[in-house]
Parts: C-alpha cells; sequence; structure tokens
C-alpha cells in the first residue's frame, strides 16, 4: 500500500506531500489540483503494472529512459486542444545553416536540440522553462540580445 508521496513540478504543484491512509479523498476548489494528483497516481499505477518494461522507458523518452522533462511533455501534447488551453502551436523555420538552425535565431553555439526552444520562445516572447541543463546559463549574453528569460525549475540541479 503506498502510505506517503512527494510530488515536485507536477503541473501546476510546485510541491506536494501527501500522506495516505485505507481511504483518502482529494477535497478543493475548482483548478486547485485534484484531477492532477490522480492523474500522476495512474502514472505511476500503470508504470508498476506494465508487463513490457521497455515499452514503458520508449514510451517515456526517446532514448529509452526517463528524463525530467517528460511528464511535462506529455501534459503539452495532452492539453494543447482543450478549450481555454494557455498552450499555443508556434511556428519556427528550420534552416540548412547549422551555425543558427532556425531562421529566427542568429548564429550561436547552442546545442541542436536546444536551438528549438530558444526560436519559440524569440518568436513567441515566452519564458524557457529549464530543469536541469547548464547550456541556458552559459549562452546568458545571446539570451540576453534576443529578450529571452529563462526560469530554473531545479537550479539546485544546474
Amino acid at each position: 500500500m503506498l502510505n506517503r508521496l512527494e510530488i515536485e513540478n507536477f503541473k501546476a504543484w510546485r510541491k506536494a506531500e501527501l500522506t495516505f491512509g485505507k481511504v483518502t479523498g482529494f477535497f478543493g476548489t475548482n483548478s486547485a489540483g485534484k484531477s492532477s494528483l490522480l492523474q500522476f497516481l495512474l502514472l505511476l499505477k500503470q508504470t508498476r503494472n506494465a508487463t513490457d518494461r521497455g515499452l514503458v522507458r520508449r514510451r517515456l523518452n526517446a532514448s529509452g529512459s526517463p528524463g525530467v522533462g517528460d511528464v511535462f511533455f506529455k501534459h503539452v501534447f495532452d492539453h494543447q486542444y482543450h478549450p481555454g488551453s494557455r498552450v499555443r502551436r508556434i511556428r519556427v523555420t528550420p534552416t540548412s545553416d547549422d551555425r543558427r538552425g532556425f531562421e529566427e535565431l542568429p548564429e550561436n553555439t547552442f546545442d541542436r536540440s536546444d536551438r528549438k526552444f530558444l526560436a519559440v520562445a524569440v518568436v513567441a516572447d515566452a519564458v524557457v522553462l529549464n530543469a536541469t541543463d547548464r547550456d541556458w546559463g552559459e549562452q546568458q549574453a545571446l539570451m540576453d540580445g534576443l529578450g529571452v528569460k529563462v526560469d530554473e525549475l531545479c537550479p539546485q540541479h544546474v
């Protein structure tokens, strides 16, 4: 039986410490995060009960091992078409210029995998949410020039 659970940075929950009894109820106002807690518990149950561990790993991350951002990307995918959603589609233009990566960017030394996030932040005037990637701090001058702000979600890991 699950007795205790700690959740950090899942959907609207920055940090939650839950203690469970034989019967536990979630009560709160609309949009307080009750359904998010249930979704997290369901994700745990599905992962635990999966007969093919490789299937779980493949669905969570292309590299085969779950990463910090997997739950975030699943949330974005699951909620991109919901009414009232704050998720928008942003179009960026890939370029064959390896020094830029995207038409929206000047020459830069960002990892190829991070450039898409930078390009989207430029076009959408959005804040980049970074969990553990040190590269963002190393590129501060470029981001200042582009007007891009980065919020560190896990500064203790950067």
